[in-house]
């Protein structure tokens, strides 16, 4: 079953409400003289997702909010140790687990009383156990997937349960939650027993948003988040196959045995690597602690050098990090170099991005191994340590005599808060001394479900990282925060050129010229117009009928100040798509670079890419074409392009016409 109905959007994709007005299909239907070309080398960004033991807990409503809710049903203690049987008012057995992280019901197709869902899309592990608590009739969901595939049973920790057992069923005045998520009772326990209230973003398949895990949630966002981000095809019509390589993704997640994290998808270009991420998506098993500092240490090493010479010092100085050497298919370590993640920075331009998902607080991750698996955790303390140093009374440091370790703040000995002070380390140290420049990794953060000292860590963390800081408790919350980390990731990472005329207006002659572009963060290109008003001696624009080509008028009395008519409306003098000769019409002329002295010539298909200055970089690079299929033919586009023509037409050398 798919998970997810969330469309990429571009926020911030119109300049203004003048642009909306002004940009017409004819400039799409000219050459692309208007255009601005945007650089960009394709960012790395680790998607760190948290494969820890609570994310085997089912996706709560959106009503749910355990800050705020007074609870009236008592049915599981909040902290303890140990498993026991817990009977409801009919006598029916559910098994009780507690531990570190809470207490909690766990359940499978093998609880008493256990029903499949009707449904004939779901898995046929897919069902509930019904359960009567405080006068109160519930169902409770088992995730079949996670069950049958990985092994796992659905866990309800005991402030959800409580809070559903809490209130009245048949209550239909009471609004329940916090504001902008009310809703009464009845509405609540329908939208839970809904069968297909979530849609997937790739297939459109539907399926039931809060009878599933949050493992199988974070499973299913992450396959449909790196898809928008790296295609235009449509939502819900499948895989279209065509891909556009914005972003170079990889996959982090949490070892085994707690020994910190490692990479187990390489990060490369989407095109080439999507069926590795797919792969280690899927094999997301929650099954660990959540040694979050350990992991993030871990994952720094891997942005270094793979030569031991170039990996960087730690603070002190004086003592170096250690070398990346984890297998990616379990993250135990290995010397064998074609089974570690290989080196994910390309060039000394690229930027380098990780985002950390975590649903819980660190648990085994107080740095205190030593062995292969936890290379430089023994020397953590001058390498990095507590870089950061935290303000008194923060919610995520203690009060006794070791702030950043154990109970307070966290619920175990083996807690710690050293994620914060390692994304600041990760800001301010060159990782990659090798490269020219300082090479930063930036960090962003993503709370699902999380709380308290959690968020506050979770929040110092993105802040110290340069990244962005998210939380909630929704599939749709978490898609918003990937998707919105990657758009301000996507735009730290593009440069663009210079537009044709550099000020936005200019007057010459009585003339004024206009440009106007249209901005997006995941396309090359900003196609746009360039037009000439008349502008009169006193100050005012004209179209080319003489009457007032603006609108919104600062003065009602006077054409001086307001925004651009639409072009039917108001029809300028000049529009350079529709006044500017075709390619073939043109008379262009290049000096060419590579000789001595200066050689002028026409600018037409001899022209090769050792006279553009050399190589032109990696097709990846450019924006997606049919004709350019290699980089050989980048010499021929770049000159068609340049001519005039749109990016991969014009191409064809032979014949009367270049172009």
């Amino acid at each position: 079953m798919g998970r997810i109905n969330r469309r990429w959007m571009t926020k911030g994709a119109l300049a203004s409400a003048l642009f909306v007005a002004t940009f017409g299909l004819e400039a799409q239907a000219q050459a692309g003289d208007e255009d601005i070309f945007s650089a960009q080398v394709a960012p790395n960004v680790l998607l760190m997702i948290d494969n820890s033991a609570s994310m085997n807990a089912i996706m709560e409503h959106s009503s749910y909010d355990p800050t705020t809710f007074t609870y009236t049903c008592n049915i599981i203690p909040e902290t303890g140790s140990g498993s026991a049987t817990v009977n409801d008012q009919l006598g029916r057995p559910t098994t009780r687990v507690c531990a570190s992280s809470g207490c909690r019901f766990e359940i499978n197709s093998s609880t008493s009383g256990w029903v499949a869902t009707p449904s004939t899309t779901d898995h046929p592990q897919n069902g509930y156990i019904t359960r009567r608590f405080c006068g109160q009739n519930r169902k409770l969901y088992t995730d079949g997937v996670n069950q049958v595939i990985y092994g796992n049973t659905t866990w309800y920790y005991s402030e959800y349960v409580e809070w559903l057992f809490s209130f009245n069923s048949s209550d239909s005045t009471t609004l329940i939650g916090p504001p902008g998520r009310q809703a009464t009772a009845p509405t609540i326990l329908a939208e839970i027993d809904q069968a297909n209230n979530g849609t997937n973003y790739i297939t459109g398949s539907t399926f039931a948003k809060y009878q599933i895990s949050r493992v199988t949630s974070a499973r299913d966002i992450a396959r449909d988040v790196i898809y928008q981000t790296n295609t235009d095809c449509p939502a819900y019509a499948g895989d279209c196959g065509v891909y556009e390589d914005r972003v170079r993704f990889g996959i982090g997640l949490f070892e085994a045995n707690a020994h910190g994290g490692y990479v187990s998808a390489e990060i490369d270009a989407y095109s080439t690597n999507r069926t590795a991420l797919q792969s280690a998506i899927t094999a997301l098993d929650a099954s660990t602690a959540t040694p979050l500092g350990e992991t993030l240490f871990k994952l720094y090493t891997f942005f270094m050098s793979r030569s031991t010479t170039n990996i960087p010092y730690g603070k002190n100085g004086t003592t170096k990090f250690p070398a990346y050497t984890y297998r990616k298919t379990d993250g135990a370590y290995t010397t064998t170099s074609s089974q570690i993640a290989k080196d994910p920075v390309t060039q000394a331009c690229q930027k380098n991005f990780v985002i950390v998902i975590t649903d819980g607080e660190p648990t085994n991750d107080a740095f205190d191994l030593s062995g292969t698996l936890t290379s430089g955790f023994t020397n953590f303390n001058t390498l990095i340590g507590d870089y950061a140093p935290d303000t008194v009374g923060d919610l995520d440091i203690g009060t006794d005599g070791t702030p950043e370790v154990g109970s307070p703040p966290w619920g175990s000995t083996a807690g710690a808060g050293y994620l914060d002070d390692i994304a600041h380390f990760m800001q301010t140290d060159d990782c990659r001394p090798d490269l020219a420049g300082t090479q930063k990794v930036d960090v962003y953060t993503v709370g699902f479900t999380t709380l308290g000292a959690v968020n506050r860590l979770l929040e110092k963390t993105a802040a110290r990282g340069n990244g962005l800081y998210f939380s909630g408790n929704q599939a749709q919350i978490l898609t918003d925060a990937l998707v919105d980390s990657l758009q301000d990731i996507i735009s730290k990472s593009q440069g663009f050129s210079a537009a044709t005329v550099p000020a936005a207006r200019t007057a010459d002659g009585g003339q004024l010229y206009t440009t106007l572009f249209q901005p997006t963060s995941t396309r090359p290109f900003w196609p746009g117009l360039l037009r000439s008003y008349k502008i009169t001696a006193a100050g005012e624009v004209l179209d080319s009928n003489g009457d007032c080509a603006l609108e919104n008028l600062a003065d009602p009395s006077v054409c001086t100040g307001g925004t651009f008519k639409t072009e039917t409306d108001a029809p300028p003098h000049w529009n350079a798509s529709k006044q500017m000769p075709g390619a073939n019409s043109r008379n262009l002329q290049v000096s060419l670079a590579g000789g001595s002295g200066q050689i002028i010539q026409a600018f037409d298909h001899t022209v090769e890419a050792t006279n553009l200055g050399g190589a032109l970089g990696a097709i990846s690079l450019y924006p997606p074409a049919t004709a350019v299929a290699s980089t050989a033919d980048l010499d021929e586009a770049v000159v068609s392009f340049l001519a005039g023509c749109r990016w991969g037409t014009g191409m064809t050398s032979s014949g009367g016409t270049d172009f």
